[in-house]
């Protein structure tokens, strides 16, 4: 039987993306400070990879916006908004493997939300815009139709995963930027 694209994608990129999950899973999204360094590590990927994809993508081939949700999210908790970056060579990454993961994201969203309103601190109650966004939703049949035309070989396929392995490790680094800096206003 053969295996979807998805499929693979997600297989083949399981270890880093298992990383991730375990280094984020650390944090109980109910508790301020955790919920602090979430948005703020979001923050710092998402700037940093949708920054590199203005710069050199197709617009029409572009995910939709997160940072200004995080950002407002961070504002409403009287956060500052981050101005780290994580810098991304443009040869070396492909710009769908990057969009794969920030557009899968949101199939995890639902359960970062409830685990962020689990508790009950208000300010995080009203702070969840980024957690609770459907943008991501209609896109994620596009970026399917365009990854399935771009891992037309195993070449170009392996290309993909290079960059979604990339991304995982942009949301890896900018866990570790969260954790270093104070961000309060």
């Amino acid at each position: 039987m053969k295996t979807s694209l998805r499929g693979r994608l997600k297989s083949d990129t399981a270890i880093e993306h298992k990383k991730i999950d375990d280094l984020y899973s650390k944090l109980n999204l109910s508790i301020f400070n955790d919920y602090k360094i979430f948005l703020t590590a979001h923050y710092i990927a998402l700037s940093s990879i949708e920054g590199f994809l203005k710069n050199d993508f197709n617009k029409t081939a572009l995910p939709p916006c997160q940072t200004d949700l995080i950002a407002n999210d961070l504002l409403s908790l009287n956060l500052k908004v981050p101005q780290q970056s994580i810098f991304l060579k443009s040869d070396d990454i492909n710009k769908l493997g990057l969009s794969y993961v920030i557009s899968g994201a949101h199939f995890g969203a639902k359960v970062l939300l409830e685990r962020a309103l689990a508790g009950s601190d208000e300010r995080i109650h009203s702070s969840v815009s980024y957690l609770s966004s459907d943008r991501m939703r209609s896109y994620w049949p596009k970026l399917t139709a365009q990854l399935k035309s771009a891992a037309s070989n195993e070449k170009d396929y392996h290309v993909i995963v290079k960059g979604a392995n990339h991304a995982f490790m942009v949301f890896g680094d900018s866990y570790e930027l969260a954790l270093k800096e104070n961000f309060d206003v």
